[in-house]
């Protein structure tokens, strides 16, 4: 496993944790750091999807857009790949 998907799973699990004990502000930013840190990394991108979406926050429609299409891109049979394309754009 290299270094960056490493990171990008931890930095996913502290997310997880802290979506767990209701922590929105410290989930977001751990989401946000395990799908920049690794694109590749279908299961963070669909949970973050996820955690956006229960936030009902209207500001966050693109962002949910941009990762739905990153998830599709990556893991096209995927998991959430069904729940997730009539979310991403389309072409």
């Amino acid at each position: 496993m290299s270094d960056t998907a490493f990171a990008s799973r931890a930095y996913d699990e502290l997310a997880q944790t802290a979506e767990a004990k209701g922590d929105k502000n410290i989930a977001r930013v751990n989401y946000d750091r395990a799908v920049h840190v690794d694109e590749d990394n279908d299961g963070a991108l669909c949970r973050f999807v996820h955690f956006l979406m229960k936030s009902g926050d209207a500001n966050d429609k693109n962002q949910i857009k941009d990762l739905a299409g990153k998830y599709l891109k990556t893991a096209p049979a995927g998991a959430c790949a069904a729940e997730l394309k009539p979310l991403a754009p389309q072409p």
